[in-house]
C-alpha cells in the first residue's frame, strides 16, 4: 500500500487524470479506498478473476484441528471484506457466470456485475486424438498447491491400479515432496517452453483439484484441445460443462481409474467426448464477442 501511494501521487503530480480504474485480482480491491483518495471522480470496476471468500471457504474445510478454526475465521473476514468492498465499486466483473450469481446471492446488485469470457489458449495440436495412448497427463503452476497437491493426490490414489499408464506433470517450479516421487511410469517434467507435444500425445486430461475457487484456464485449454478432460466439481466450477458429454466428471479415485480404462477400450466413447468438449468451449467461450460487451460497459461508465 506504501508503494502504491508513492506511484499514485506521481501521478496526481503529472495532472494524471483517469476515467476508468480498473483493479485486477481482489487482493488489488483491497487497495480502492487508498485509490479513490487520489482519484475520486474515477469510475472504479474490481476484475475478481474468483472470488477469493469461496477459496478461503474451500481451504477451511479441508483444514483440520487448530489451522480449521484459523481458516474459518480467515475465511468469514475476507468474505466479509471482499464483499463490502464490491458494494463500494461501479463494476464487478467475474470470469464466469457462476461467480456471477455467487456475488448477487450474497447481496451485489446484478446491474453491477458482468461476467466476462477469461482469455485462454485454444490449443491446436498437431495431429488427431488417438486413445491408444497410455499417457494422462495433468498441468498448471506446480509452486500453487492447489495444483501440486492434486497430483499427489492422483500418484497416491490412483495411479497405483493404472500399472500400464504413464502420468506426466506439466508445471514450473514443482516442490520437492512431487520431485521425489518421479518414477518409471511418473514424469515431473518442470517448466516447458511448449505444451503441444504433450497434449498431441495423450490419452486424456485429468485434473482432480483439491483447493481453488473460480473458472479454471487449465480446464478451459484443456477442453479446447480435442482430447477428453477428466475432472471434478471443483474443476469444472464456472464452466456450462455437460457431465458425460462435455467432459467425464471424476469425484473419487475409482472414477479416475474406471474412466480412464473405458477411455483406452472405447474408441468411440473417447472422441465423443472430446470433440464434444471442444465444441462447447467453441461455443460458449468466445473471447472477441465478451470483450466488445465490457468495452461498451465501460464506454458507457464514462458518458
Amino acid at each position: 500500500i506504501m508503494n502504491l501511494k508513492k506511484i499514485l501521487k506521481i501521478l496526481v503530480k503529472q495532472a494524471y487524470n483517469p476515467d476508468i480504474i480498473i483493479l485486477e485480482w481482489t487482493e488489488m480491491l483491497l487497495a480502492c479506498s487508498n485509490i479513490r483518495t487520489f482519484f475520486p471522480n474515477a469510475k472504479i470496476v474490481a476484475s475478481e478473476h474468483d472470488v477469493t471468500f469461496l477459496s478461503k471457504k474451500r481451504k477451511y474445510e479441508v483444514s483440520q484441528n487448530f489451522r480449521k478454526i484459523v481458516k474459518y475465521f480467515d475465511y468469514i473476514k475476507m468474505k466479509q471484506r471482499e464483499l463490502e468492498l464490491l458494494e463500494k465499486v461501479d463494476l464487478a466483473v467475474t470470469h464466469n457466470e457462476k461467480d456471477k450469481k455467487l456475488l448477487y446471492d450474497n447481496g451485489i446488485g446484478r446491474d453491477k456485475i458482468f461476467a466476462l469470457v477469461p482469455y485462454f489458449m485454444k490449443l491446436k495440436l498437431n495431429s488427431t486424438y488417438d486413445n491408444k495412448s497410455n499417457k494422462l497427463i495433468f498441468y498448471g503452476a506446480m509452486s500453487r498447491p492447489e495444483n501440486y497437491l492434486s497430483a499427489l493426490w492422483f500418484i497416491e490414489n490412483v495411479m497405483p491400479q493404472l500399472h500400464n499408464y504413464i502420468f506426466i506433470i506439466i508445471g514450473n517450479k514443482p516442490p520437492k515432496e512431487l520431485m521425489e516421487k518421479s518414477s518409471n511410469n511418473i514424469i515431473v517434467t518442470g517448466y516447458v517452453p511448449d505444451i503441444i507435444p504433450y497434449f498431441s500425445d495423450a490419452l486424456c486430461i485429468v485434473a482432480p483439484l483439491l483447493l481453488g475457487a473460480g473458472i479454471k484456464i487449465k480446464i478451459l485449454e484443456g477442453l479446447s484441445s480435442g482430447i477428453p478432460v477428466l475432472t471434478n466439481t471443483i474443476g469444472i466450477e464456472g464452466i456450462p460443462a455437460r457431465k458425460g458429454i462435455d467432459y467425464i466428471e471424476c469425484n473419487t479415485a475409482e472414477d479416475y481409474i474406471v474412466n480412464i480404462k473405458k477411455l483406452s477400450n472405447d474408441e468411440d466413447y473417447a472422441n465423443y467426448i472430446a470433440q464434444n468438449g471442444q465444441k462447447m468451449i467453441n461455443k460458449s467461450f468466445c473471447i472477441n464477442d465478451s470483450c466488445q460487451k465490457y468495452i461498451k460497459i465501460l464506454d458507457n461508465m464514462t458518458r
